[in-house]
């Protein structure tokens, strides 16, 4: 068998991942959020639609009780 070659995990220094960045303020965050949203394919779109409905759904359901 071959042994191929180790790639390190973050090759491209460059790239950063959206949970390490830090946002001067809440509506530069959310307007990443939609930037990224909206480069999204039409399935991803679409993924992430039904995910909110099932969430709604179940928040719905949810008994939230506040005992002391």
């Amino acid at each position: 068998m071959e042994d191929y070659p180790k790639t390190e995990q973050n090759s491209n220094p460059q790239q950063v991942n959206e949970a390490d960045v830090t946002y001067k303020s809440e509506a530069s965050g959310e307007l990443a959020r939609l930037r990224k949203n909206m480069n999204m394919s039409d399935m991803d779109k679409l993924r992430a639609f039904t995910r909110m409905l099932v969430r709604n759904a179940m928040y719905k359901k949810a008994i939230i009780s506040h005992h002391k």
